[in-house]
């Protein structure tokens, strides 16, 4: 067990004391700007919408919006945040989803980039990742978590950890989906890469553009304790 140091327990105090409790759909605002916040430099949000602030950000706001409400319409699935005790802002927030995994493993075609003219890039890529999760997760009980903090990695660790204690996820399968910037932290709590879902964007933009290949790591974790 790693003992803190100085430097570290003097950093913990200065950290801002919150509270975790279950989300409503009042929160979805705060939620959607958290998600905004939080992905404002992964390349493949700015290519999924526009490259151009103005431009994105309406456009997020409505796909974040239709993805919070189906959430909150499942019965299976549970949403908490986190908000300062001094202020009363939501900082971070979670969502566990139950899955029975009772489908078959879709096929798997050769890995493509690019399909053709008429396809939406949000199109294609929801699908590729879409396609990935079913043939990882087919025939297994399971549970998907999204956390999503506004400020650094100890709001995603204090949201994991409180979904995990609450919902005892410690003795559960849970899949999550994230990005590469968040790969590390997911690791650090004891999931592992699994797949990836990579997508060229080169050939989505055409090349001198700027973009290059994406990954979007697709990790599990075992029943394990939470540390």
């Amino acid at each position: 067990m790693e003992i803190p140091t100085s430097t570290a327990r003097e950093a913990e105090k200065r950290r801002p004391s919150f509270h975790i409790l279950p989300a409503t759909l009042a929160d979805i605002t705060d939620m959607i700007e958290i998600a905004i916040a939080t992905t404002e430099y992964e390349i493949v949000i700015r290519f999924m919408f526009s490259t151009y602030h103005d431009e994105s950000i309406p456009l997020q706001r409505e796909f974040w919006r239709t993805i919070f409400s189906r959430a909150f319409q499942r019965e299976t699935t549970h949403i908490m945040k986190a908000t300062l005790d001094s202020t009363g802002e939501t900082v971070a927030f979670g969502i566990v989803g139950w899955a029975d995994g009772k489908w078959d493993a879709p096929e798997m075609p050769p890995r493509k980039t690019h399909p053709g003219p008429g396809v939406r890039f949000i199109d294609f890529y929801a699908e590729e990742e879409g396609r990935n999760y079913r043939r990882l997760m087919a025939g297994h009980a399971h549970y998907i978590y999204m956390s999503c903090p506004s400020t650094n990695a100890w709001d995603l660790g204090a949201i994991l950890r409180w979904g995990f204690h609450t919902y005892g996820l410690e003795k559960k399968t849970v899949f999550v989906q994230t990005f590469m910037g968040a790969r590390g932290v997911y690791a650090k709590y004891g999931w592992q890469e699994v797949d990836a879902t990579e997508i060229d964007l080169a050939e989505w933009a055409g090349s001198g553009m700027g973009f290059g290949l994406h990954r979007s790591p697709q990790m599990i974790r075992k029943p394990m304790p939470f540390e």
